[in-house]
C-alpha cells in the first residue's frame, strides 16, 4: 500500500484589481476563525525596515493570538518589481519561519498575472501555496456580472460597470463601495431590478459617489442612449 504525503498549502497570492485589499482578502480567508490585516509598506535599501515588527505587535494584541493557528492577510502590492530585494527576502523567511502557526493570504492590487510572477517564485522559494485571480475588477464584463447579482438589469449593470472602470473611478472599485452604489440606486427605483434608467438618475445626482468624483464623467454615462448600451471593450487590470 502507497502512502500519499498531502503537503498543506501556507499560502495563496491573490491578484484582486481592488482598491481594498482587506476585503477581498477576507472573501478568501472565509471561514477562519481569525484574520490579521496588514500592509507591507516598500521600503528601500538601507531604510528603516520595521514592518515584521509591526506585523509581530498586530499578531499579538489580536485576539485570535492565545494558541489559535490564524490567517494574516498581507497586501504586499508596494513590493512588485522589489521582490528580490533584501528586505522582501527576509519578510518572505520569516512568514515561513513562522507557517506552523499562521497561513497567509498575499494580495496585489496592481498589476497583470505576468508581472506577478516573480513575486509567486518568490514566495514558493520558501512555502507551499498558489496563485489565483479575482476576477470581478479586472474587466468591464466581470464587473457587470458582479453587479447584476446584485438585482440589476444586464444593461443597467452593463453600463455601471463601464464608467466605474474608467481610471477615474479606481477607488470606487471595492466590494463595500460597490455594495453601496446598487443600494443607493436601488432607493431610486420602485421595480425590483436596477434599470438603465435608474443607473442614468443616479450618475445624474450631484449626491452620488461618481458624480462628486468626476461631474462631467457622470453626466457623459448618464447621456448615454439606449443603443450605446452595453457597447463596451474589456479593462486591463489597474
Amino acid at each position: 500500500m502507497t502512502k500519499t504525503n498531502t503537503v498543506r498549502s501556507e499560502f495563496v497570492l491573490v491578484i484582486t484589481g481592488s482598491a481594498n485589499n482587506d476585503t477581498v482578502a477576507e472573501r478568501v480567508a472565509a471561514g477562519v476563525a481569525g484574520i490579521v490585516h496588514h500592509k507591507l509598506t516598500y521600503v528601500p535599501v538601507y531604510g528603516e525596515f520595521d514592518q515584521i515588527r509591526k506585523l509581530q505587535l498586530k499578531v499579538r494584541r489580536s485576539p485570535y493570538a492565545m494558541g489559535r493557528r490564524i490567517c494574516a492577510a498581507i497586501d504586499i502590492s508596494e513590493w512588485i518589481g522589489h521582490e528580490e530585494e533584501d528586505y522582501f527576502v527576509a519578510a518572505v523567511k520569516y512568514f515561513h519561519d513562522h507557517s506552523d502557526r499562521m497561513s497567509y493570504v498575499f494580495t496585489a492590487g496592481e498589476g497583470k498575472k505576468t508581472e506577478l510572477k516573480k513575486m509567486y517564485v518568490m514566495l514558493r522559494t520558501y512555502m507551499h501555496g498558489t496563485m489565483s485571480i479575482d476576477e470581478t475588477f479586472m474587466n468591464v464584463e466581470a464587473l457587470a456580472k458582479y453587479i447584476e447579482s446584485r438585482s440589476a438589469e444586464s444593461d443597467a449593470a452593463m453600463l455601471l460597470a463601464e464608467v466605474l472602470m474608467r481610471d477615474e473611478m479606481k477607488s470606487l472599485r471595492t466590494y463595500p463601495v460597490i455594495k453601496s452604489i446598487c443600494s443607493d440606486i436601488s432607493e431610486l427605483s420602485s421595480a425590483d431590478k436596477i434599470s438603465v434608467d435608474d443607473v442614468k438618475t443616479y450618475l445624474s445626482s450631484e449626491n452620488s459617489l461618481m458624480y462628486l468624483i468626476n461631474e462631467n464623467l457622470s453626466l457623459e454615462y448618464a447621456k448615454r442612449t439606449e443603443k450605446d448600451t452595453g457597447k463596451t471593450g474589456s479593462s486591463d487590470a489597474a
